[in-house]
């Protein structure tokens, strides 16, 4: 069986007290079909973040449209880390 590839679009949550409210960010992360996706989402543990989406995407390139528009969002409204 071939590995086949996935990307996701995926967004952090980071409240730190020092912040005005909670700050978001969005990315994109790359997978394979051998990855066990508790392990994939297990990078995402950082003590002072939460992940809140993680949409799977066929290609990098929706993932990265998706990932640029979430972020123009929290531009726009003023969470953006």
């Amino acid at each position: 069986m071939k590995n086949k590839t996935y990307y996701a679009a995926y967004t952090m949550e980071m409240n730190l007290p020092e912040l005005d409210g909670p700050r978001y960010y969005a990315g994109v992360d790359k997978f394979t079909t051998c990855e066990n996706v508790v392990a994939v989402l297990d990078r995402f543990k950082i003590s002072e973040c939460r992940l809140i989406a993680f949409n799977i995407m066929p290609t990098k390139k929706d993932a990265e449209a998706v990932a640029e528009c979430w972020n123009q969002s929290y531009k726009n409204n003023g969470t953006y880390i």
